[in-house]
């Protein structure tokens, strides 16, 4: 089995869902864009992010909403649904870089982080295989 570990920082395309899986096990889904500058104009890659167990829970009270910044690292999987490639994360690690793209000013610090811009989340305990959705 071949494994693609990747990090990505980018903004939230909408507001993060909590739900849970068939077994209980929370679960945090997030949209994540990411945009690079070529000659043609400007890209944006969208990249769906999982985050597992009890780490999902503590940062769904953060409230994390469309626009905030963070870098997500983790493992990637693609999946085929109606004849399109999408490409999935299960994050190992979430940072919070704080700020949404509207705003001029930090606010890391109501959002859970440590007051210096950063706050992580760390995910190593995902609630079992049978609790993976794939």
């Amino acid at each position: 089995t071949t494994m693609i570990h990747a990090f990505a920082v980018g903004r939230l395309g909408a507001d993060a869902e909590l739900q849970a899986t068939n077994g209980g096990t929370a679960v945090l889904k997030l949209r994540l864009a990411t945009s690079y500058k070529t000659k043609e104009g400007e890209l944006t890659t969208w990249l769906g992010v999982s985050l597992f167990g009890k780490r999902a829970e503590s940062l769904a009270k953060l409230n994390l909403a469309k626009g905030d910044r963070m870098g997500v690292r983790g493992t990637l999987y693609s999946r085929e649904h109606n004849g399109k490639i999408y490409i999935d994360m299960v994050a190992d690690e979430i940072e919070l870089l704080g700020g949404k793209k509207t705003d001029s000013t930090d606010d890391t610090a109501h959002r859970g982080g440590n007051g210096a811009g950063r706050g992580a989340v760390r995910s190593d305990d995902f609630g079992g295989s049978s609790d993976i959705p794939f």
